[in-house]
């Protein structure tokens, strides 16, 4: 699948990705960080982000779970650590 804005090429396909900017090589792997790198270079514009909404989409959902997981920890009471039992000195043997 090929997208266009102004002089950038984004080619994705099965996985991997290839942008270009005036028939000039920027990127080449993974999808999803060229998706990334086109939205950087693009300055976030609003036709890119509608381009890849359904991706963008899917992957915003997993981190407002993390974030919202990170915020129950927070707020969970800190744990009473036990005290540590103090060592006790070993009788010296005959042979030491």
């Amino acid at each position: 699948m090929v997208y266009e804005y102004k002089d950038f090429v984004y080619i994705h396909d099965y996985g991997k990705a290839r942008l270009y900017k005036a028939n000039h090589l920027l990127f080449k792997g993974n999808a999803w960080s060229g998706i990334l790198m086109f939205l950087s270079h693009t300055d976030n514009a609003p036709e890119v982000r509608k381009m890849f909404k359904a991706q963008l989409e899917q992957r915003e959902k997993p981190k407002e779970k993390k974030l919202k997981a990170k915020n129950e920890i927070n707020e969970m009471p800190p744990k009473v650590e036990k005290p540590k039992p103090t060592p006790t000195k070993k009788k010296k043997s005959i042979w030491e």
